[in-house]
């Protein structure tokens, strides 16, 4: 299912002192491989509720090469990756 960018929305509005800094989400989820599309749908939630914190997103690094991910046009400010590596 995934966040609601509305929920974000409200929930930035509330935030009269601008204390929030950074909006972060996951991707996907890694157990199932069901990732979420809305990431555009984010930054225009953060951008409609005035000028607050950085849209921040984590993914696999396995989700990078094969799923559809655009960093810059879909405003993402920070993208965050990486794998666990097993002994």
């Amino acid at each position: 299912m995934g966040t609601d960018p509305k929920a974000i929305e409200a929930k930035l509005r509330e935030d009269k002192n601008k204390e929030i800094k950074a909006v972060c989400v996951l991707h996907n989820e890694t157990s199932t491989g069901a990732a979420w599309r809305q990431i555009a749908e984010v930054r225009k939630a953060i951008d409609a509720a005035g000028p607050s914190g950085l849209s921040c997103w984590s993914t696999p690094s396995r989700r990078w090469a094969s799923a559809d991910y655009r960093h810059d046009e879909w405003g993402v400010d920070v993208s965050v990756g990486g794998r666990a590596e097993r002994a």
